[in-house]
């Protein structure tokens, strides 16, 4: 499977990280990601919501 992953900070994620309690959360910018490097991931955890580093 192939394809293109693009991580940008905007205005729009950072309301949506707001909206899930992740206020002051950082996106970096990831121009071109590839296959097995972490990318930023919004995931459930024990209390509410993170945003941690996955391999995609």
């Amino acid at each position: 499977m192939c394809g293109r992953v693009f991580v940008a900070p905007s205005a729009a994620s950072e309301r949506l990280l707001a909206d899930y309690g992740l206020e002051g959360a950082q996106l970096p910018t990831l121009p071109n990601v590839a296959p097995t490097e972490a990318v930023p991931v919004l995931h459930r955890a024990e209390q509410g919501y993170a945003l941690g580093p996955m391999r995609w």
